[in-house]
């Protein structure tokens, strides 16, 4: 076995620049820069290494303790490395890269039943337009069941103040509820996420999709 040589800071930063590039591409157009699979590789390791994901699992994992039960449904949309399959409950990781343990698809069309879900989880994989953010808690309200479970996790840099506002009230148009407050996840080298805990309270509305422009 080969141990694998720790990312390097400029390539930690690279990423993060990568990233940020990524975020702002629409479903259609990552889906071509994922068909490259030596982009996908690099991409997958460094997400073996990156901060906010560890701080982001942190945080989702104190969270799911409190929910667990043998018959817990949770599916990870957008699961990268799937983290949370070592749970002790009934865990989908959904993503399009096709690795082992994983179920094959896209956020945007997930293979997935209605009410089939007690928990969804959104950590750090809300990539795209307002379009396409809105289409993936459309899917989000359909799969879950009445009283799951939202988690969303994502960048500080990628919400401005009101943008977080008009974002939250748009979950809430499609029938959520926030618990609590929005809470804010500091990493020890600076890293600042915010963090969303949801509930399906209601029917499914329409928002209109200028709720989910986060800047």
């Amino acid at each position: 076995a080969v141990e694998r040589r720790p990312e390097t800071q400029s390539e930690a930063q690279r990423w993060r620049g990568e990233i940020g590039r990524l975020r702002g591409m629409s479903a259609a157009r990552a889906d071509e820069v994922f068909a490259d699979p030596d982009y996908t590789r690099q991409f997958l390791a460094h997400l073996e290494t990156s901060t906010a994901a560890k701080l982001s699992h942190q945080w989702l994992r104190g969270r799911l303790t409190r929910l667990m039960r043998p018959d817990l449904a949770v599916v990870d949309m957008g699961c990268g490395l799937n983290p949370f399959a070592d749970l002790p409950c009934h865990v989908t990781g959904l993503d399009r890269h096709d690795r082992p343990g994983q179920l094959r698809g896209k956020m945007e069309n997930p293979p997935l039943p209605d009410k089939s879900a007690d928990v969804l989880i959104y950590s750090l994989s809300l990539y795209g337009p307002a379009a396409d953010l809105k289409n993936y808690f459309a899917h989000a309200g359909r799969i879950l069941r009445g009283g799951g479970h939202l988690f969303i996790v994502e960048p500080n840099s990628v919400f401005t103040s009101e943008g977080l506002a008009r974002f939250v009230d748009g979950l809430r148009q499609f029938g959520f509820e926030l618990v609590g407050t929005v809470k804010e996840l500091r990493g020890e080298d600076g890293t600042l996420l915010k963090a969303l805990h949801l509930t399906l309270t209601s029917d499914m509305g329409d928002p209109p999709t200028s709720l989910f422009e986060r800047k």
